[in-house]
């Protein structure tokens, strides 16, 4: 098995990441901008769509989410078809990422244009298979849209009251003096900047349980590439996806409000290749059609998941086939902007009745400038 190709591709995208860390130095200034970068590191990291796409973890229902300006993912475990899978994804907002310089909160706020491109991600994933049942290694590249997301941090008014509210606070907390020395103002900056940030702390915390689960909608779409032997030589076309997603954040419900969101997902694969479960290192091609739903329960820093999805598949030299794929997990915060992932489930109803059990884990980190909205 030959993973130096893989190995390869994992090495572009590393460099693409951090070429990309530079390019961030073109960052977005304004007062409370740094409160509204910490409460978006602070939500959890979406779903890779390109991974999705790819077919290698279970969670191919994509959550809908304003985006971050980057986020890297990496994968590992057995995938649906109960075939070992290490992957990573790098996802991007381009806009904020290149042309971020001057763009304010008001801005974001009035200019539909800038905000809409702030909302558009791309996500570049590659993902290798370890055992001869699959080795192939598999390559998406994907386009998502977020067109409406009431959790979006950068237009809640609230936050940015209650940080204003702090600041007057302080001031008439600790009151300039024209009598005070350098060394005495200097003192009362400190403290005024020092409950600044304690309330700002609150302010932060409350827009968090606001948000996390808030109901939004995307579009997407990802073309996709395979080698089915796992090298660089034989790269060949894999079909494209093409998605929608809502979810719903339970408004309207007092015991779910802030603590639930269930998304709708749906999804067209074409010519996916697919390894052959009765012929090791064959493949066969396949269009699919999905629909499934995901609960969330939890709260910002932790939620427990369960999915559900139904799949119809038409494989090219075989009967149509229905089956469908649920999985149970959790996603908690384990450090500042770092994420952690885990999913366990199985499928059922296929008809040449190879369902089987997966297990799969991901990491998953975001960066956000502390001066960029």
């Amino acid at each position: 098995m030959n993973r130096k190709d893989h190995n390869n591709c994992i090495m572009i995208l590393l460099i693409i990441f951090f070429v990309s860390l530079c390019f961030n130095s073109n960052t977005i200034v304004i007062a409370q901008a740094t409160d509204v970068s910490k409460v978006i590191d602070e939500l959890a990291v979406p779903e890779s769509p390109a991974f999705a796409i790819l077919g290698v973890t279970p969670e191919s229902i994509t959550r809908p989410a304003s985006p971050r300006e980057l986020a890297l993912s990496f994968l590992q475990g057995l995938d649906p078809a109960g075939n070992f899978q290490s992957g990573l994804a790098i996802d991007t907002a381009p806009y904020l990422l290149f042309f971020g310089k001057g763009l304010t909160l008001e801005d974001y706020k009035k200019n539909i244009m800038k905000r809409e491109l702030s909302r558009i991600q791309f996500s570049l994933a590659t993902a290798k298979g370890i055992k001869e049942e699959d080795k192939a290694m598999r390559l998406s590249f994907g386009f998502r849209w977020v067109l409406w997301d009431e959790g979006d941090v950068r237009l809640d008014k609230t936050l940015i009251e209650c940080i204003d509210e702090a600041h007057k606070e302080a001031l008439e907390k600790f009151p300039s003096g024209k009598t005070l020395d350098p060394s005495e103002e200097e003192e009362r900056m400190n403290r005024v900047a020092k409950y600044v940030e304690d309330q700002a702390i609150i302010c932060r915390r409350e827009c968090q349980k606001r948000n996390w689960n808030k109901s939004a909608l995307d579009i997407g779409i990802a073309p996709s590439w395979i080698s089915n032997d796992g090298t660089t030589n034989n790269v060949a076309w894999n079909g494209i996806g093409i998605w929608t997603s809502f979810s719903y954040g339970f408004n309207n419900f007092k015991s779910l409000k802030n603590k639930a969101q269930i998304t709708f997902h749906t999804l067209y694969r074409t010519n996916e290749s697919l390894a052959d479960p009765s012929q090791t290192g064959m493949f066969f091609e396949q269009d699919s059609f999905s629909f499934g739903a995901r609960l969330r329960y939890g709260n910002p820093k932790s939620s427990l998941l369960i999915q559900s999805i139904f799949i119809h598949a038409e494989p090219s030299s075989r009967a149509e086939d229905n089956s469908y794929r649920f999985s149970a997990g959790a996603e908690f915060q384990i450090a500042t902007k770092l994420w952690l992932h885990l999913s366990v489930g199985g499928s059922g109803g296929r008809i040449d009745n190879n369902n089987q059990g997966f297990i799969i884990s991901q990491l998953k980190w975001s960066f956000s400038e502390n001066k960029a909205i």
